[in-house]
């Protein structure tokens, strides 16, 4: 997470200037590297899970997913991480979404707030990055705002 965050927020200082954004996001990570020991081990992360990847089939005893799509950025660890992404990309604070995704995931993780922002804190660098490379500037200054909340909360 620390390289992932390196890379992608050198792409937002460079394209921005913002230093003070920058900084603040290496120190709010450089702070909580403790959250990343409560990772047991790392599995497999499809690490873009939103309701446009994932298939569902509906069956007699109700709705099951069958399939995942759009698996360019799979990679191995936390699973934690997929979980913040499908709670920044899909559930954005709706409670009832997400006590039904850890239903469905099992056991609720271990100080799962403070390791949805640091995950989502590097997600969204990542988002930003993308959204500037795709040239949809209008995404860019809303997303930035995010991360400056991010980056002041806890």
């Amino acid at each position: 997470m620390t390289a992932t965050l390196n890379r992608v927020s050198q792409s937002y200082l460079d394209t921005t200037g913002d230093r003070e954004l920058y900084e603040a996001a290496h120190r709010y990570l450089g702070e909580r590297t403790d959250l990343f020991a409560l990772c047991r081990r790392p599995v497999l992360l499809h690490n873009d899970f939103h309701e446009g990847n994932v298939i569902v089939a509906q069956t007699p005893e109700g709705p099951v997913v069958s399939g995942l799509i759009d698996v360019e950025n799979a990679m191995a660890g936390d699973p934690v991480a997929d979980l913040a992404k499908t709670h920044s990309y899909s559930i954005r604070g709706n409670r009832v979404k997400l006590d039904a995704l850890f239903e469905g995931y099992g056991e609720v993780p271990v100080e799962w707030e403070r390791r949805f922002r640091l995950f989502e804190l590097v997600q969204s660098f990542e988002l930003w990055d993308f959204f500037c490379g795709a040239g949809m500037r209008d995404k860019l200054d809303p997303l930035a705002d995010e991360l400056r909340a991010i980056t002041a909360a806890d």
